[in-house]
């Protein structure tokens, strides 16, 4: 591919991600105020979802503030979503978890999007689906491995 196209795919892919998080961010927003969390919320109980983290290991994945991430989680704990616990391994570090409530209240709103996100892409060949989650897995490590 000529340097000339390459650039100009390159912005068109660029285009076309950020009219895809636009589409997507209006509706995310309602959905989530209508389940009783905002954005950064449900990027928090996403990631704890995998596993216990610190506030500091949030913070970094999320790319935010060790201050920001505490306000999020307070309001989170608040909320009966998830709970702080000494580590097992340090008793003096805190381990974020999310509770029983906030387990079930993350497979809900999981599964809403994965519906929305079936409707979304049903024009979409598996194949095609495939190589769009190649695509994007390698964009991320790609990235992830520059920022380390």
């Amino acid at each position: 591919m000529a340097q000339e196209n390459r650039q100009s795919v390159l912005q068109e892919v660029l285009e076309n991600i950020t009219a895809i998080y636009r589409l997507m961010g209006s509706s995310r927003d309602q959905f989530l105020a209508s389940l009783g969390v905002n954005k950064p919320q449900i990027e928090v109980l996403f990631l704890l979802n995998e596993h216990p983290m610190n506030i500091k290991a949030i913070a970094q994945k999320l790319n935010i503030t060790s201050s920001a991430v505490t306000q999020i989680v307070g309001n989170l704990v608040k909320n009966g979503l998830l709970l702080r616990e000494a580590s097992s391994t340090d008793k003096r570090e805190t381990m974020i978890r999310l509770s029983t409530q906030g387990k079930k209240r993350f497979q809900k709103i999981r599964n809403v999007y994965m519906k929305k996100m079936e409707v979304v892409l049903s024009n979409i060949k598996d194949e095609q689906l495939r190589s769009l989650e190649l695509i994007t897995n390698q964009i991320i490590k790609i990235i992830e491995d520059k920022d380390e």
